[in-house]
Parts: structure tokens; C-alpha cells; sequence
């Protein structure tokens, strides 16, 4: 990896810092000129960064309402099991209406294409025909291949099977562990975060960062996520302000509270909270600072920002179209700003990780489906145009994941909880415009089905997230440490989704 210099890194954070003020009130897409414009003048080779984030659909998505059946035999197939003769909106049924679907030209010897996504899903329709997103096809956790024979005489030919199938909490945590489920102490997002900890020095602390909350895909071994909000990182409630005008703002109160807090002592317990408290400052200063938020300091007594208080916002808007703000874009729109200036705090690798519910649709899946895949779509699509302007489009890999797939047949409103299902990876370094792994029969009783349509997975998470995992710069030689189970599966299946750098 090439490194900066102490003093070209020096002199980046100084003019980085300088425009920390004209940052926080400009709109994304300008404020990205600016940065470019300070790293042209301090950086003479191209930056060895590289992030990857994941954009989790909490509730398990529907992947047969979006990448649709469109080959015409395909899509009668689907349309028999998902339809019926009452017709709302672009739906019969649960079953998407043929003409409202937006067909997907594979960058294959095709004549026609096979699928379809939804008709809420241009953006992604744009980016998959721009050859910057690629779908997999029927993936899902598996502990080594299984068929439907397996899975059948798993009682009297014992065969190992994720642990508690179709249980949203257990599978949730198998996507982010490729391990054990729930029981994993650390994720493999984590675990390869552990393998780039010493690159990105000072800031090691952000090498993971969830805007979602808990996030177990992103714990290792030695790394220790950062959580932040939309707003940014949150710090210590007891010194915020509306707490110190509740109970005076006495300043010698306020450094008592900030020294006990961190202050080490003798007791290992004593030691671990001040370590834990200054390693929130000093994220804290490092975020702040970087995004517009003046630091703090052991000496200040000034107010110590909570949750609540907000950092100087910027308009998500890369591609200048008035666009509308939802809970997923303005997570997408905070790890924009971090990547941003990744850069400027040195950093060469990041793990980012947001999320948005709502996607068990048992009932009410034609009302509240589009929404979603809207939402998904759009942000996807303008999170992956800021990185475009920033430069490093080629440089930052997003995939989607999930509890698991859902079923083929419908239960009156919507669909029940499944197993294997489609997801997109998206950016400049994929081989977009492309189908992966295996195209499912589409039926309810076929040799990958368990019924109800219900899918084995034909692809496992250690065969897509391998190439990912090598494109960020593991090695052959650590690869059995970040995925355990990655020696019963041929993990060159997918060799070709993402292009060597």
C-alpha cells in the first residue's frame, strides 16, 4: 500500500481543515470540488483507499417482486403462482404486471433478457445498464452445498444446515458472521477490518462504522465499530447542554465529571470505562472536526454535544436533481461525508454499514413493496454518483443483503418468510450489467426448492463475499480467517464480478 507522508498528511489535514467551514454549508456535490482540489495540490500518486458498505433490508426483501421473471415462459410461470384476475396498479395479485416491469439487458449473448426489476427501481435499472451493477442470483447462508435431497433426509442422513432457518434474528446475524449465526462473537466484516487495522493508524477506531445501530457484521477480533447517527457521533449525555443550564453550568463541576470519566485508575473495570470514554472522545474530535463540529477537549468546559445536537448538515444532491430525503439516504448521505474525508484522516480501508426495515411483508407487500425498492433504488443510485464525483467511483463497492428470500407462492397479501434471494452489488469496480451464479426454476416444487418456492440457496455468502473480500485487499493466506467455512465452497465461482485493482 503507498503511504503519505507525515508532512504531505500534515499539510492535507491543514488545507482539508480549511475548508471544513465552507464545507458545512455548501451542498455535497461542491464541497467534493473543493476536496479535490486540496488533494490535487498534496497528493502526487493516487490514494490506496478502498470501502466497502453494506446496505442491509431488515425484514427479509421480497427478491421475486424485485428481480422479476421477464423471459415470456418465466414469466407465466410467475405470473400463475403470484397472480390473480383482480388487477391494482401494477399489480395482479402479488404478481408484478409484465408491461409496468423494467427488463434488464444482460451484457451477455442473450437475446432476451430473463429478468426484470421492479418498475419503482429505475436508478438501478440505469446503473445495471451502465455496467456499474451486477445481481446475484439466489444466495443465501449455507455451512456446505445442499440439495433438496439433502435437506429432505437431514433427520436420517444427518446434513449441517444453517442454525434456525427462517428466523429473522438468527439469519440477520449469519449474513454478517458467515459463522454461526447469533452465537459468532465477531462478523467478517469485522474480522477483516482486524487485517488493515495498523494502515489506518491514528484512526483505527474508524475503521467500521455503522449508521444503523448495532451492527455485528462489523466486530472483530480487535476492531471495535463506531456508531453514528445521521447527525453524527454522539457523545456524553451528562455534559450536553440542556443538562448543564438544568443544573448549572459550573465549570469546575463539568472537569470533575470529564476527569472521573477519563481518568484510569488500578481496577481493571475503572481502566476499561476510561479507556472506553476517551476512545469516544477522541472519535468524537476526529469526526467532529473533520465534518464541521469544533473538538473537544479534556480542558473544556464548554458543553459536550450529545446525540441530540446535530452536526452542520450538507444537501445530498450529487446529481443536482431535486431529490427526496428518506431515512436511507440520509444514512448513505453521513457515509458519503465520511469517505469524503477518508482521505484527509488517513485512512486506507473502511467497512460502512446502514440499513432500513419494513421489508417482512407478510400483508400489505402491493402497497408497501414499492416504496421500499424505491428508496433502496434511489439512494443506492445517488450514493454511487457522489462517489463518482468524489473521484472514487472505481474505489468504494456497495452490496445489498438481507434476513433471507421470500416465498415464491403468496399467502393472500403478501409473502412468507424464505430462504436464497437475489442482491446487487454496485460500483465503478463491478462487472455490471451482469447475472451471477444460478437462475432459480420458477415453481413450487423443483430440485433447489423446498415448497411454497421456497429456495435453497445455490450460491452461498462465502462465494460472494470472497471476490469482495479479495478486491479489498485480503489475502489468499488469511481468507480461512475472515471466512471459516470458505474451503467447502468453490469460491472462484464468482471470480469475475469485480475487476482486479
Amino acid at each position: 500500500m503507498q503511504h503519505l507522508s507525515k508532512a504531505t498528511r500534515r499539510e492535507f489535514m491543514k488545507k482539508a481543515g480549511a475548508l471544513t467551514v465552507m464545507q458545512a454549508a455548501a451542498p455535497l456535490a461542491a464541497s467534493l470540488t473543493l476536496m479535490n482540489n486540496a488533494a490535487a495540490q498534496v497528493a502526487a500518486t493516487p490514494s490506496d483507499y478502498k470501502a466497502l458498505v453494506c446496505v442491509f433490508m431488515y425484514g427479509a426483501n421480497d427478491h421475486y417482486g424485485t428481480v422479476v421473471p421477464y423471459r415470456q415462459d418465466m414469466y407465466d410461470a410467475y405470473r400463475t403462482i403470484r397472480g390473480d384476475k383482480t388487477v391494482v396498479g401494477d399489480y395482479s395479485g402479488i404478481a408484478l404486471l409484465r408491461e409496468k416491469l423494467l427488463p434488464l439487458n444482460a451484457i451477455t449473448n442473450k437475446v432476451v433478457s430473463d429478468h426484470a426489476l421492479h418498475p419503482a427501481m429505475g436508478k438501478m435499472q440505469t446503473l445495471f445498464q451502465a455496467g456499474r451493477a451486477g445481481i446475484v442470483m439466489n444466495v443465501g447462508p449455507l455451512i456446505k452445498p445442499t440439495t433438496f435431497e439433502n435437506f429432505k433426509n437431514r433427520f436420517t442422513t444427518p446434513w449441517a444446515l444453517p442454525p434456525n432457518l427462517l428466523s429473522h434474528n438468527n439469519q440477520q446475524a449469519y449474513w454478517q458472521t458467515a459463522f454461526r449465526g447469533e452465537t459468532a462473537p465477531t462478523g467478517w466484516g469485522g474480522r477483516m477490518a482486524d487485517l488493515f487495522l495498523t494502515s489506518n493508524g491514528e484512526n483505527a477506531n474508524l475503521t467500521c462504522v455503522s449508521v444503523t445501530g448495532d451492527a455485528l457484521l462489523l466486530s472483530g477480533n480487535n476492531t471495535i465499530s463506531t456508531k453514528m447517527s445521521t447527525a453524527g457521533v454522539a457523545t456524553m449525555n451528562p455534559l450536553n447542554n440542556s443538562w448543564s443550564k438544568t443544573y448549572g453550568n459550573d465549570v469546575a463541576a463539568l472537569d470533575m465529571i470529564r476527569a472521573l470519566s477519563t481518568s484510569s485508575g488500578q481496577h481493571m473495570m475503572t481502566a476499561q470505562y476510561a479507556n472506553v470514554m476517551n476512545r469516544s472522545l477522541s472519535t468524537y474530535n476526529t469526526v467532529a472536526s473533520e465534518l464541521g463540529t469544533a473538538a473537544i477537549t479534556k480542558s473544556d468546559s464548554a458543553y459536550m454535544p450529545s446525540a441530540h445536537d446535530q452536526l452542520p448538515n450538507t444537501t445530498y444532491n450529487p446529481t443536482n436533481v431535486k431529490t427526496e430525503s428518506t431515512p436511507l439516504a440520509q444514512q448513505l448521505e453521513m457515509v458519503a461525508r465520511m469517505i469524503q474525508q477518508g482521505p484527509a484522516m488517513g485512512m486506507k480501508r473502511q467497512v460502512f454499514m446502514v440499513g432500513v426495515g419494513g421489508f417482512d411483508l407478510h400483508d400489505n407487500l402491493v402497497s408497501q413493496h414499492p416504496t421500499l425498492l424505491k428508496m433502496v433504488s434511489d439512494a443506492c443510485a445517488e450514493f454511487d454518483a457522489a462517489m463518482v464525483k468524489m473521484g472514487l467511483g472505481n474505489k468504494v463497492t456497495t452490496f445489498t443483503a438481507s434476513d433471507f428470500g421470500r416465498t415464491l407462492s403468496s399467502n393472500g397479501d403478501g409473502s412468507d418468510h424464505g430462504w436464497g434471494s437475489h442482491h446487487v452489488v454496485l460500483g465503478g469496480a463491478v462487472n455490471g450489467g451482469k447475472f451471477y451464479g444460478d437462475t432459480p426454476e420458477i415453481g413450487l416444487t423443483h430440485a433447489q426448492s423446498i415448497g411454497g418456492g421456497i429456495l435453497i440457496p445455490t450460491t452461498s455468502l462465502e462465494q460472494l463475499f470472497v471476490p469482495i473480500a479479495k478486491w479489498f485487499g485480503v489475502t489468499d493466506g488469511d481468507m480461512a480467517s475472515v471466512f471459516p467455512n470458505a474451503d467447502n465452497f468453490n469460491t472462484t465461482a464468482l471470480s469475475g464480478l469485480l475487476k482486479p485493482t
